[in-house]
């Protein structure tokens, strides 16, 4: 991001990084805390525009917030190194 990121907020940032995403494409996505630096309105945005773009794409999220994890098909729990499917 080069010397403009430090006047850019963690949720800026995380948006371009999204946006850069969007244009590229590819066929599998891995996404970490993808919403941590967002508050709830754009967070439904985000989680409702990744819905609609990648529809077709694999998407890898890693998350904290159950609410993140809304849109997705299963849901991987972790838990001392084990994971269990939920759903």
């Amino acid at each position: 991001m080069g010397q403009m990121s430090s006047r850019v907020s963690g949720g800026e940032r995380q948006r371009i990084g999204l946006a850069r995403i969007m244009l590229k494409q590819p066929d599998v996505i891995i996404l970490d805390e993808p919403t941590s630096a967002l508050d709830v309105l754009h967070e439904k945005e985000l989680l409702h525009t990744l819905e609609k773009e990648f529809k077709d794409k694999m998407i890898l999220t890693i998350s904290h917030r159950l609410s993140t994890l809304t849109y997705c098909d299963r849901i991987i729990q972790v838990k001392d190194g084990s994971g269990n499917v939920k759903g």
